[in-house]
């Protein structure tokens, strides 16, 4: 949990970690490691990993998107013309298929 609150700068509640985790098992995402310690390591699965990288890249699609219209918009109000963003079609929206 301290892993998550440090990278990620929130902190889960016990049920929401342990239903992900759950869920991530559920699913053949990851799989526990075998320990002798009090806390449970997990284990990525070679399915959980090619699901990870396909979501970072839809990820990564996403903000390169976001980055580049950004840019635009800037460029745009420096000259005398308005800015515009396009909406974001639906074929660049990403849902996270953990929840």
């Amino acid at each position: 949990m301290e892993d998550i609150e440090r990278y990620a700068a929130v902190r889960l509640g016990l049920g929401t970690l342990y239903g992900a985790i759950t869920r991530l098992e559920v699913r053949g995402w990851i799989r526990a490691a075998q320990t002798q310690r009090r806390r449970q390591p997990y284990t990525l699965t070679p399915s959980g990993r090619a699901h990870l990288s396909a979501q970072l890249s839809a990820q990564n699609q996403v903000v390169k998107t976001g980055l580049g219209r950004l840019k635009h918009a800037s460029d745009a109000s420096r000259s005398s013309s308005p800015g515009c963003i396009r909406p974001i079609g639906e074929a660049h929206m990403v849902r996270s298929s953990i929840s």
